[in-house]
């Protein structure tokens, strides 16, 4: 029998994190109801992106019920100065990113690679801004769709256990 080892876990989350990370935010399907349907495995791309954003922040973290990093579900994390095999992830859209309607899906993609010649500050790209998508590594179809206020800025954080 093989296993996936913690410290091997832990340098699957070190590879993962060496990589250019961005969050898609999608409109799914107008006709999606409560709950949505199940993400299918096969998917490549979200079905109707309105836009993705750079990682703002990408820690090690450990869980600890007197973490500072608190997560839905009251779920509690500290932060690690060496790898674990958990990744805090937290991407912050500024006024204006991910507005043009109802959030109903979440895409997170390693290796998306921007078309030259845009502003190397740019963290916010649409699709059409795209020269390489990059691979969907984790897709979330949203039980309570998010409507984006462009008045505030937006925040989405998880934490991805290996």
């Amino acid at each position: 029998m093989s296993i996936f080892t913690h410290a091997g876990r832990a340098a699957l989350a070190e590879m993962v994190l060496s990589r250019p990370i961005h969050l898609a935010l999608g409109l799914g399907e107008d006709s999606w109801g409560t709950p949505p349907p199940a993400p299918d495995y096969d998917v490549i791309a979200l079905r109707r992106e309105i836009g993705r954003k750079k990682l703002f922040r990408g820690l090690f973290v450990h869980p600890d019920d007197h973490g500072v990093l608190i997560l839905p579900g009251d779920r509690k994390y500290s932060i690690s100065d060496t790898p674990t095999r958990h990744l805090y992830l937290q991407f912050i859209f500024d006024y204006n990113e991910g507005s043009g309607g109802v959030i109903r899906e979440l895409g997170l993609f390693l290796n998306t690679k921007a078309k030259a010649g845009l502003p190397p500050t740019q963290t916010f790209f649409r699709p059409e801004e795209l020269e390489s998508g990059g691979t969907l590594f984790l897709l979330e179809h949203l039980e309570n769709p998010d409507t984006y206020n462009p008045q505030k800025k937006g925040e989405y954080e998880t934490v991805l256990s290996f």
